[in-house]
């Protein structure tokens, strides 16, 4: 029954990362002094950043027992970055104007086309799953039958 769990498990964890979206970043240009959101995309689509681009992960930040006064908080190389949290777009608009860049796109990112139709990996993940299920049908069932047949 342990075995049977443990397959289980795996399965779960491993289709839950594989069909993950990918976080959104805080985007900046800066040849163009331009700022935006970038999003590298889910299962069913993929977008890559544009050159010239560079990528920084931010956070809403909540005080203690605050839910409702969240802070928007982005460490860049030209500087920090910290404005009420007033929603995703809103925020990423405040920070590129009090960095002093301007807002261009919720999300920069170059629709890759390529990536998208290849279906190679997710058929090597489906097929995986397919027989990691099989295997823990066959290991339970054959254990069943080993325990009837020795009564």
């Amino acid at each position: 029954m342990k075995k049977m769990f443990l397959m289980i498990a795996t399965l779960f964890i491993t289709a839950s990362t594989m069909f993950a979206p990918t976080p959104r970043f805080f985007a900046l240009n800066h040849e163009t002094k331009q700022c935006a959101g970038y999003w590298g995309g889910d299962e069913y689509v993929n977008y890559k950043l544009p050159p010239g681009w560079v990528i920084f992960k931010y956070g809403f930040r909540y005080p203690k027992g605050r839910v409702d006064h969240a802070t928007f908080e982005v460490e860049t190389d030209i500087g920090i970055c910290r404005v009420p949290g007033m929603g995703q777009i809103d925020s990423e608009k405040s920070c590129c104007s009090e960095l002093g860049y301007t807002y261009v796109s919720e999300n920069i990112g170059i629709r890759d086309n390529a990536a998208t139709q290849d279906w190679s990996i997710e058929m090597i993940g489906i097929v995986s799953i397919v027989i990691i299920i099989a295997a823990g049908l066959w290991l339970f069932h054959r254990k069943k039958t080993i325990k009837v047949l020795t009564k």
